[in-house]
């Protein structure tokens, strides 16, 4: 997402260097004919100033020569360095121009020097027109969004001007609104870190939605991601293990019912027993009867036998009920036999001894015993249906039998009739007692054999309910075979149910396992990849410090004047300085050194030395002497004397600016004694408790410095305030920076390092500020670890309980087989496993508690962060509006010594004119010099008598001294305060705007980049500031005047008798924009590159540049700059310069009326 926007800013910035072209054409400055000729040396002195890096290098050289080296370089090296200048600036517009720029640049520079000359002076911009409408049509093919798209295809469709403005505002404006939607879009469907960054970038600045697109949308959608895929494998691993605990229940259920089934079984084989048993009994009995049956049989045979032949069926239903109570009693006993056997498969399948099938054959085999027994009851009663027909038949001859003793009665009745009627007697008696005898016997044989038959019944009775209880022993005992078969069936079925349960309840815990090891695996890589970025990050920032300390190292070592200090040389000029002025040395070798000399100090003294060794250096063998000599002498007292009245203008403490004021009234011992000690009445207590205030608040260090110095003298108190208490803060900043590296975090001890790699103020902005958004990160990385952490320990839990459930499921199975020392085993295991997940649950708490915990700490961070930014703005403004009226009192100094410089300049001029001696013009010089220091002076002290001089210019802008009457005042005319109205608003806004912006980051990143972002920031600023661009308001202001009137460039001042050119406010608006947009003021004064906006840089409008440099130093926020008498004041600070005529002959910027003609 932020990769597009980063490509379209790299394209708008190629566009932008190719603009920068005109900062590379022709020489540094167009002599204008009608100006007077320019002296061999200044012209050099001017290649020194405006040069490319080869001319100025070679011009500096030249210029510290003889004349013979000067006419040597103007003849020929000016030509060879501004060849090289020249290529340096192809090669530029080779690497960082557009399409057909490049191809032009490459053709330019596979030619002679003068292709290469032709190019850079213009041959690039035929190209360059092409190369605009192609970086358009580019931004539009890699536009993200509506806006861009729009105003892309606004450009395309109309002039070059639109594209221009385009590419200046339209363009960062669109992107600006385009990378808000972005982030609103991301913010819609982003995840929980990507929702929270967002809403933080959309709440900040427009970089801070760039910071979101570049980088931070990046690194929280990557944890989204992390979090959503352990989240996920968390999820897989939770559903395992709900997956095995069912089949663990599946397996528990099973195993209940194997063991159900086996108690069925148990019950059944113990039934079978008893049914055995009983059969068994129902057997003996059977036997019993039986044999008593077959003994009343024999006995009712042997009845029979001796009763007549009417007893004899008796006998033979006796033998059969024999016989069927015999067969009973074998099938009862057989029906018993089966029954054991049944009793024994049924136990067997108790046991597991025998399988169901086996069973399930002793049952039938008990059945068909049963069927027997059953068959033998049936012939047992068949057997006493018989009896009981003999029973009949015995009943018969018993009844015959009386009938016999009936007839043997009326026998012997007859007989004794027949006897008493004379019959035979005796034969009748005699058959009458066989008949007796026989009826006798029929009757005793009767009774005994229905004795004996009514016995065999009943023994018979016996057998078969004997038979009928074996068989029904013998079917329950079947059943109960069968019973134990069918539960031996279930019981296997169970075992085998719960084994299958079990083995899913173990691949479930598997797959649980896999999902938290996969989840584990991916925050491995997560961690890994965020060390490696933060790695990257930290090891880059360690470089950028490093480079920025050996930067600041360099510039110490460089000796600059300091507004508000003693004016201090360092060791090599001062050598320079000492060698030159030594008369023993040889004059060619003393001149040498003093150009030397002037050269450096023209580079790093004040105003005043400046301005003297600018002299020197374009002057004659005399100037350089008189410099050494005399001139630098007066330059240094007067920039020490500039700093004085900095410290006066500046200070806040009254006594301080009273005692400032009266050394500037002493002489130059006094002045520098001053310097020294900046004293005052009643200083040395200030400075003691200013001491023991920075005691108060400081750290160790800074204690310990402070209270030695407070142990000590008055100047070790004074130097710890001047220098001291910086060292030790400076300590103070690393011993903190390195106590926050011992405890922190890896974005703590990353910032921490690069702070401490760096110069001081790294350190310091690190503890004040960076600290605490570094401890941010890290919370947020550790909120986001926590949060990880709980994920994974919850997935290791649901493992956990994954095997657990397992575990208990392979115990079940084990009980279900039988395997009691199997199920102990898993039953041990699973206690294990639910430990482990009893100390992933506790992890995963304290995981989620520490979240909670780092984003707490995140907010802290953030608030404490912001809070502190907040004071360090503060703090900066408050350091800037100091430093801005130190800077704007150092102008002021400036323009003085440029002033009284250019006086004594012309003074000398004017006498060698008039043909006096070198001595003379240099005593002209110095007069005119003195004459010029007296009057600032006497102003300074006028303007400070009247409270600074107010903002407004009241009755003219030399009052005091001198007052402009009423009659002799400019007419009123509106055209002056809409002038103020306009230049205001446009110094205003123009800071604001997005092309500032860009300029401004175009300027930070040329510490990486020095040419494609430093030449892309020129180009762009050059667009905007030359003449017709969006920032050139001449046109305006031209019609600002036509419209009240004045057919002219000069702007009547009301209240006074002068008028204001309109260049003015173009150089003013130049000076205050480009420092606003990043450029240092040497840039903007000497850069080749801007050349051509600048032309030659007069003192008018080198003084103008100055002052919008100053002013915006003075009020860094533009919200300020809210009078227009503020620019009044500048035009009263610099009056005399501006009513000088510039040197390349173009007209004053400040006019009296009566000059016009």
């Amino acid at each position: 997402m932020n990769a597009k926007p980063l490509r379209a800013a790299v394209v708008y910035a190629l566009a932008a260097i190719v603009v920068f072209c005109q900062l590379s054409i022709g020489p540094s400055a167009t002599a204008d004919p009608a100006a007077p000729p320019v002296s061999e040396r200044a012209q050099v002195f001017d290649a020194v100033q405006n040069g490319g890096r080869a001319t100025s290098g070679a011009a500096a050289i030249a210029l510290c020569g003889s004349d013979a080296d000067v006419r040597a370089f103007l003849s020929t090296g000016l030509a060879r360095a501004r060849a090289i200048d020249d290529r340096i600036a192809a090669q530029r517009l080779l690497t960082d121009g557009g399409p057909l720029v490049k191809s032009a640049a490459n053709r330019a520079l596979s030619g002679s020097a003068d292709d290469v000359r032709t190019f850079v002076a213009g041959g690039w911009q035929q190209p360059w027109h092409i190369d605009l409408r192609i970086t358009v049509q580019r931004i539009l093919s890699a536009a993200t969004g509506p806006t861009v798209r729009d105003r892309a295809n606004q450009a395309l469709n109309g002039t070059e001007n639109d594209l221009l403005a385009f590419l200046g505002t339209g363009w960062p404006q669109a992107q600006a609104a385009d990378d808000r939607i972005a982030v609103q879009r991301i913010l819609t469907t982003g995840g929980p870190e990507v929702r929270a960054a967002a809403n933080r970038a959309l709440s900040g600045s427009i970089e801070d939605v760039r910071e979101f697109l570049r980088t931070g949308y990046q690194i929280a959608a990557q944890r989204d991601q992390e979090t959503l895929t352990v989240a996920q494998l968390a999820d897989l691993a939770s559903q395992a293990e709900q997956r095995s605990a069912v089949q663990t229940q599946a397996a528990k259920e099973a195993a209940d019912q194997a063991v159900a089934a086996a108690a069925t079984a148990k019950d059944a084989a113990q039934r079978a027993a008893a049914e055995t048993q009983a059969a068994g009994n129902s057997a003996a009995q059977a036997a019993d009867a039986a044999a008593r049956a077959a003994d009343a049989a024999n006995r009712a045979a042997d009845a029979a036998q001796t009763a007549i032949d009417a007893a004899q069926a008796a006998n033979d239903a006796a033998r059969e009920a024999a016989n069927a109570a015999s067969q009973a009693a074998w099938a009862a006993a057989m029906a018993g036999k089966a029954a054991a056997e049944a009793q024994n498969a049924a136990a067997g399948v108790a046991r597991g001894a025998v399988q169901a099938e086996e069973a399930n054959r002793a049952a039938q085999n008990a059945r068909d015993a049963a069927a027997g027994a059953r068959n033998a009851y049936v012939a047992l009663t068949r057997a006493l249906e018989a009896l009981d027909a003999a029973l009949v038949a015995i009943r018969s001859a018993a009844g015959a039998a009386a009938d016999a003793a009936a007839a043997a009665a009326a026998s012997r009745d007859a007989g004794d009739w027949a006897q008493r009627a004379g019959a035979d007697a005796d034969r009748a008696n005699a058959a009458a007692a066989r008949a007796q005898a026989n009826a006798d016997e029929a009757v005793r044989a009767a009774n005994a054999a229905q004795a004996i038959a009514n016995e065999a019944r009943g023994y018979a009775d016996q057998a078969r309910q004997a038979a009928a209880d074996a068989a029904a022993h013998a079917d329950a005992a079947a059943k109960a075979a069968e019973d134990a078969a069918k539960a031996g069936y279930e019981a296997a079925q169970a075992a085998q149910r719960s084994q299958a349960a079990a083995d899913a309840a173990t691949e479930s815990a598997r797959e649980a396992d896999a999902a938290y090891q996969q989840a584990s695996n991916t925050a491995g890589t997560a961690r890994k990849a965020d060390a490696e970025r933060l790695a990257a990050q930290s090891s880059q920032a360690s470089r950028e410090a490093r480079d920025a300390r050996q930067a600041e190292l360099d510039k110490q070592a460089d000796v600059r004047w300091q507004p508000g200090q003693g004016t201090v040389f360092d060791a090599g000029t001062q050598h320079l300085l000492v060698e030159a002025q030594d008369p023993a040395t040889p004059a060619d070798v003393a001149r040498a050194d003093g150009r030397k000399a002037a050269l450096q100090l023209w580079r790093t003294a004040g105003p005043w030395v400046k301005a003297a060794a600018g002299s020197a250096l374009v002057g004659m063998d005399a100037d350089v002497t008189a410099f050494v000599s005399t001139r630098l002498v007066i330059a240094v007292e007067q920039d020490d004397r500039a700093s004085v009245a900095t410290i006066a203008d500046t200070t806040a403490i009254p006594r301080q600016h009273d005692a400032a004021v009266a050394a500037l009234a002493g002489t130059y011992a006094v002045v520098k004694e001053f310097l020294r000690t900046r004293w005052y009445p009643g200083k040395d207590t200030d400075d003691r408790v200013a001491v023991q205030r920075i005691l108060t608040a400081g750290g160790p260090a800074t204690k310990a410095a402070a209270n030695q110095a407070l142990s000590g003298t008055i100047d070790d108190v004074r130097a710890f305030l001047a220098s001291g208490q910086y060292q030790a803060a400076a300590a103070d900043d690393r011993i903190a920076a390195q106590q926050v590296l011992t405890t922190g975090g890896p974005e703590v001890r990353a910032a921490a390092n690069a702070a401490l790699d760096g110069p001081a103020g790294y350190a310091r902005q690190f503890v004040q500020i960076g600290q605490f958004k570094a401890a941010q990160r890290d919370a947020d990385t550790a909120s986001h670890t926590a949060q990880i952490a709980a994920y994974l320990a919850n997935a290791a839990n649901s493992a956990a309980l994954a095997w657990q459930n397992a575990d208990k499921a392979q115990q079940s199975a084990a009980i279900a087989r039988g395997a009691a020392a199997e199920a102990a085993n898993w039953a041990a295991q699973a206690q294990q496993s639910a430990d482990q997940a009893r100390n992933y649950a506790n992890e995963a708490a304290n995981s989620a508690a520490q979240a909670q915990q780092s984003a707490d700490q995140a907010q802290q961070s953030a608030n404490t962060a912001r809070d502190a930014a907040t004071a360090a703005q503060h703090d900066a403004a408050a350091a800037a509006q100091s430093a801005a009226r130190a800077d704007a009192s150092a102008a002021q100094a400036n323009s003085y010594a440029t002033a009284a410089q250019a006086a004594a300049d012309q003074a000398r001029a004017d006498a060698l004119a008039a043909n006096k001696s070198a001595e003379e013009a240099e005593q002209a010089a110095k007069d005119a010099l003195t004459t010029a220091i007296a009057r600032q002076q006497r102003e300074d002290e006028l303007r400070r008598q009247a409270g600074g001089g107010g903002a407004g210019v009241v009755g003219g802008l030399d009052c005091p001294p001198t007052c402009v009457p009423p009659d002799q005042q400019v007419p009123p005319n509106p055209a002056w305060s809409q002038a103020l109205g306009f230049m205001m608003n446009e110094m205003v806004n123009n800071p604001k705007s997005a092309t500032t912006s860009v300029i401004s980051d175009l300027n930070k990143c040329s510490r990486f980049a020095p040419i494609g972002c430093k030449l892309s920031a020129y180009g762009m600023f050059f667009t905007y500031e030359k003449p017709n661009g969006p920032w050139d308001q001449k046109s305006k202001l031209q019609q600002i005047l036509r419209d009240n009137g004045i057919d002219d460039i000069y702007f009547p001042i009301p209240g006074t008798n002068e008028e204001l050119s309109y260049d003015f406010w173009s150089n003013l608006h130049y000076g205050y924009e480009g420092i606003a947009a990043g450029f240092s003021p040497v840039e903007l004064t000497t850069a080749t590159e801007l050349t051509p906006l600048l032309g030659h840089i007069g003192g008018s409008k080198a003084a103008a540049i100055r002052a919008g440099i100053r002013l915006r130093q003075l009020y860094p926020n533009e919200n300020f700059l809210n009078n227009p008498d503020i620019i009044l004041q500048v035009i009263k600070d610099h009056r005399d310069i501006f009513r000088q005529r510039q040197s390349n002959n173009e007209p004053p910027y400040l006019r009296r009326v009566r000059e016009r003609h």
